[in-house]
């Protein structure tokens, strides 16, 4: 058996173990895939092999490195140039830094940015995964789509951070149709008033709903 032989029946059980928060055991990945115990049993040995997936513990299975490694590969050539025209046009309407956050079950990721001249930042490393989900916009998002509590803003798809987890630093979001990846502004708490977010929402919107994704 070789890697390119895995069947197709492979493809839901993947989807499976990216869907689950942890490790997912065995009954919840066969409810889950309506496969048969013995076709489930099979599939799971051979994506072990070939490192798509990892057994922790008794019957226990998360994704494994060949799948994170394709997932990074694939963010970083298409999904992160996707999204290159947007954080720059995002900049230039708004004079503030333009970011690129991914919403996953894992929670959000960062994965690009475009600085405007002259604006304070606090940059991420690519991958970097947003702990205090509660002080950043992206974070808030994280909740709304996979919290029981619904943050104020999620609804009209624009959620402002003044001086949240930076005291310094303003941050405001919006997702991208899909819900899926976020665009955020980011700048000087005391280059942004409130009587600015208006127009940001209006900008992040604009922006936001123009993305044509590959």
């Amino acid at each position: 058996m070789t890697e390119k032989q895995i069947p197709l029946k492979a493809v839901p059980v993947l989807h499976a173990l990216a869907r689950s928060r942890g490790p997912a055991g065995f009954a919840d990945l066969k409810q889950a895939t309506q496969l048969t115990q013995a076709t489930l049993n099979r599939i799971l040995n051979q994506l072990c092999e070939f490192r798509y997936a990892i057994k922790v513990g008794h019957g226990q299975y998360m994704s494994g490195p060949e799948l994170f490694d394709m997932g990074q590969e694939l963010t970083r050539n298409h999904v992160v140039p996707a999204f290159s025209a947007a954080l720059a046009d995002l900049r230039r309407r708004t004079q503030l830094n333009a970011e690129l956050y991914m919403i996953t079950p894992g929670g959000p990721i960062y994965l690009d940015h475009s600085a405007a001249r002259g604006e304070a930042s606090i940059p991420f490393r690519y991958g970097h995964v947003i702990q205090n989900r509660i002080a950043h916009p992206a974070g808030l998002f994280y909740l709304a789509m996979y919290g029981s509590e619904k943050p104020a803003g999620h609804r009209a798809n624009f959620i402002v951070d003044r001086g949240g987890q930076w005291p310094e630093l303003f941050r405001a979001a919006a997702m991208v149709p899909g819900r899926i990846y976020c665009l955020a502004v980011s700048g000087m708490l005391t280059n942004v008033p409130e009587e600015r977010h208006a127009e940001l929402k209006q900008h992040l919107h604009a922006v936001c709903g123009g993305i044509e994704l590959p």
